[in-house]
């Protein structure tokens, strides 16, 4: 390599160029195009110290380099190269800087609420009755500040609505204050003087201060041109910022269970969360963990224990409907818990499992290393599925005389109720000793039979001790044979345990042991015995491995077969919330007719979506291609819910992007276009996506494109052929991916071609905790050959390729880990439990706090949606959504760094 400080006229010159410096010295003395020296001439800036900081950079080491690169040009400031690379670390690290400023704010205001939540929590029990009446009051403000415009609605309305949105807007902001003294004035209520009480009035003084400066704002707006509209919507944004935290906090701090909240947010800090911050050793987080844990077990505890009858004292409430049972009416009470029937008696339980499932999966999120966590996680998860498959209400069941119903109760969730006579009806035990034969020669590894058999045991264990199993069995209510059929799993568990060795002969043999001991005690049916037992062992091999039964058949059929025929909505749904639309696809029938991102679905085809799970309402809103739906949308800023028809139709997914979308509908590639740096965004690997990168990488070497990032951040993967084939423009030769396991030991290979469309040039690939599967494969490869700086986070860890094997036709399949992806250097993708290296590793690692995140995909979603191009709104937007993307503007800095260096050489 050259010295950086000393180049030919012509490769300063393109540099000069490419970097935007001119061809001149603060002087204007300049070199003429024969080489002749002038006054101008190349200083030798310490190229040692430049060209170590730049490759520190290269080998993430960031913040060092990016002092060596200033210090070089610190001792050398006329030096051409040197001042270029100061000027894009620099512009890096303006950024970075406030990153950071924004992240460790996030963290701290993150950590409060944790702490507020955990002391809420404490002071459940000394607020009593109040609690109820300062709930629903912030409830109230909750909701009517949520039907408030927000000013990016502001910003999209026409001029003829605008007044109407602001008179809305003043009415909801009084609402919601008004609700707000109303809570305050509950809490000053108060006989004594509390930290809680201290706190929430603290926080509701703040959030009435943010509301007032943005009751203000909507006052003072003014909107009769664009500009004054445009100016409007900014200054509403910087209003609404503050509250955002504010009313996050008094929502904390009134909810039923704000333990839930805190563990929620631990989870957040983690991700925010610095090493320097030593987020494990604070006092606060051992304090929560163990608050937390000792939350799941009480659950656990009280949720395992039976019911027994009784007769209620005078005003007796029921713990699960508060229901008012009448005196000397009928109960079900244990450990000082009401029931006021049977149905009622189901849903406390249910409720306990769910509250300790929610402290025990979120512990063993927080503390992945923890195997007390991750057994307790497995158990309660165990005995939550058996609740909602077997804990259903007897026919006979019914509410109780003497119960006086609330006005206010909930119907019963009928839709989403599915019985498991129809999961299991087509099932029989031959299946699964096939299965166990299938799984003993196919499996990737050689399964621990002796694991696999214990699970399949707990599994038919968890059925039995649960007493609301005793539902769906009736023979499971009689305590005697209950505990006979317990008693002979648990000496098949021991025998399992005592051997020295254990083959797959073992699991068929227990599957006959326990049918047997089911037959002369309970009699549970044999098609349950065989789902649970299968469900069991399965379970311990990964969690992509299961069994298709006759029950998940016409799915699984659907799921495998090409298109779909839909309305093109990105959605999601929070339980017991309307469906939401995270975004229309642009050319959709939903963005043609309208639908906006935030709207939320209130029916589909006139059903509520409230207490419908994701998966079904999916299934709702697709169908054959020239059917309707109709949808029933709530949107922000309108005061009735609006009626949209939607056609469906074949729905195609563009999967790569470009940086800026143009009126034609192709796209710009080029984000810095002075020094010829292309972006392009792959969302999946689908069938058509290496044909469509490669139309272009074709362009962008017509544009002269010399570096590229390549985008795989959220991709979630797809075809393994389109994987191999998008590697394959970026490498020549040498093997791209291989497989193996038990049946393959030896690898099979597969091997790139020559042919590749970007060889040479520079290139950056983003990824992130969601980039998964292919997305991993490619970036893994491109890692490997270092054909590619890898920016961002480690990635998802799914290595593992599945098979559908044929268990009986027409009637059940397995679907089973056969193999693992291995990248070229030989490393498994595969994350496994317990493991602490899986996937692809970053170069150069860097993050970003969910805050930023959402501000990041808010802008991208935008600009993403825009049909026809706005010129200067969407130039601005999208310098917005630059700004917000810290890996972006590092993958930008790398690329720049790296055509200097290659300048200098």
């Amino acid at each position: 390599m050259k010295n950086f400080g000393r180049m030919t006229w012509a490769s300063l010159a393109v540099l000069w160029v490419a970097l935007g410096i001119g061809c001149g010295s603060a002087s204007g003395q300049t070199t003429s195009p024969a080489g002749e020296s002038t006054a101008l001439a190349v200083v030798d800036a310490s190229p040692k110290s430049l060209r170590a900081g730049i490759d520190e950079i290269l080998a993430g080491k960031v913040d060092e380099g990016i002092a060596d690169v200033k210090r070089a040009h610190e001792r050398s400031p006329d030096d051409v190269l040197a001042a270029a690379a100061e000027r894009a670390v620099t512009a890096y690290h303006e950024v970075s800087a406030a990153a950071e400023a924004q992240r460790q704010a996030e963290y701290a205001t993150t950590v409060l609420r944790i702490q507020r939540g955990m002391m809420s929590q404490d002071a459940v029990a000394d607020l009593g009755d109040r609690r109820k009446a300062l709930r629903t009051k912030i409830r109230e403000m909750s909701v009517a500040y949520s039907r408030a415009v927000t000013s990016e609605t502001f910003a999209e309305a026409s001029e003829k609505t605008l007044p109407q949105l602001q008179e809305t807007t003043l009415a909801k902001l009084a609402e919601s204050r008004k609700a707000l003294a109303e809570a305050t004035a509950i809490i000053k209520e108060l006989p004594e003087e509390s930290t809680y009480s201290k706190t929430f009035i603290q926080l509701s003084e703040s959030a009435d201060a943010s509301m007032e400066a943005l009751e203000a704002v909507w006052k003072d707006a003014t909107f009769e041109t664009p500009a004054e509209q445009k100016e409007t919507a900014v200054a509403l944004m910087e209003a609404e910022e503050p509250l955002y935290d504010t009313l996050a906090d008094l929502e904390t701090v009134v909810a039923d269970q704000p333990w839930k909240i805190s563990l929620i947010q631990a989870r957040v800090a983690k991700q925010i969360a610095a090493p320097a911050d030593k987020m494990r050793e604070q006092a606060w987080y051992v304090e929560m963990i163990g608050k937390v844990e000792a939350r799941g077990e009480a659950a656990k505890e009280l949720a395992s224990r039976p019911w027994r009858s009784d007769t209620a004292p005078a005003d007796t409430k029921c713990d699960a409907c508060d229901t008012i049972v009448a005196q000397d009416g009928a109960l079900l009470v244990k450990d000082g818990a009401v029931a006021c029937s049977q149905a009622c008696a189901n849903k406390f339980d249910s409720t306990k499992w769910y509250d300790s499932l929610t402290a025990f999966a979120g512990l063993e999120d927080l503390e992945h290393d923890n195997t007390t966590f991750q057994e307790r996680c497995k158990e309660v998860r165990s005995h939550v599925r058996v609740l909602r498959l077997y804990g259903g209400t007897p026919t006979t069941t019914t509410r109780p005389a003497t119960a006086q119903v609330p006005e206010s109760d909930e119907e019963e969730d009928d839709d989403t109720q599915i019985s498991w006579k129809d999961m299991t009806e087509g099932i029989d035990l031959e299946m699964v000793k096939k299965a166990i034969t299938r799984t003993s020669v196919d499996y990737v590894t050689i399964p621990d039979y002796r694991k696999m058999t214990l699970g399949a045991l707990r599994s038919i264990r968890v059925l039995a001790e649960t007493p609301q199993s005793a539902n769906s069995f009736p023979k499971l209510a009689d305590e005697k044979l209950r505990l006979e059929f317990i008693a002979a799993i648990d000496r098949l568990t021991e025998n399992v345990r005592e051997k020295d060795n254990v083959e797959y002969s073992a699991l068929i043999l227990n599957l006959n042991n326990v049918d047997r001991a089911s037959q002369r005690t309970v009699g549970i049916e044999k098609a349950v015995l065989a789902m649970e037992f299968a469900d069991g062992f399965l379970s311990e091999l990964d969690p992509f491995s299961n069994m298709i039964w006759p029950f998940d058949l016409n799915d699984f059929k659907k799921s495998t077969q090409g298109k779909f025929f839909g309305v093109g909505i990105q959605i999601t749904k929070d339980e017991g919330e309307p469906l939401r639309v995270v975004t229309p696809l642009r050319g959709s029938p939903a963005f043609e007719k309208g639908i906006k991102a935030g709207d939320l679905i209130l029916t589909v085809d006139g059903t509520s979506t409230r207490k419908i799970k994701l998966d079904k309402l999916i299934t709702m809103i697709m169908g054959p291609a020239g059917t309707k739906v109709t949808f029933e949308i709530e949107r922000r800023g309108l005061l009735e819910p609006i009626t949209v028809v939607v056609e469906r139709r074949e729905i195609s997914i563009q999967t790569v992007k470009g940086w800026k979308i143009k009126s034609d509908g192709n796209y710009d590639f080029l984000i810095d276009e002075a020094n010829k740096i292309a972006y392009v965004r792959l969302t999946q690997f689908s069938e058509d996506t290496s044909e469509d990168l490669r139309a272009m990488l074709d362009k962008m070497a017509k544009d002269g494109v010399r570096s590229l990032i390549m985008d795989l951040r959220y991709n979630p993967g797809g075809y393994l052929r389109s994987a191999v084939e998008v590697a394959n423009e970026f490498i020549n030769k040498g093997r791209i991916v291989s497989t193996a396991g038990q049946q393959t030991p030896n690898a099979q290979e597969i091997n790139a071609r020559e042919g590749g469309r970007f060889l040479e040039g520079d290139l950056v690939v983003l990824i992130n905790e969601g980039s998964a599967s292919a997305a991993e494969i490619v970036s893994g490869a491109l890692k490997d050959y270092k054909r590619a700086t890898i920016i961002g986070e480690r990635t998802y860890g799914k290595g593992s390729v599945q098979n559908v094997i044929e268990i009986n036709r027409d009637k059940a399949y397995l679907k089973l880990t056969t193999a693992y992806y291995y990248l070229p250097e030989g490393r498994r993708l595969h994350r496994e439990t317990g493991s602490t290296q899986w996937g692809v590793d970053p170069d150069i690692r860097v993050s970003m706090t969910p805050k930023q995140l959402r501000r990041w995909l808010d802008i991208r979603r935008k600009t993403d949606l825009l049909l026809e191009d706005p010129g200067e709104e969407l130039d601005n937007d999208l310098q917005n959504q630059y700004k917000a993307d810290l890996p972006l503007n590092l993958a930008v800095m790398v690329l720049r760094l790296k055509q200097i260096q290659k300048a200098g050489e």
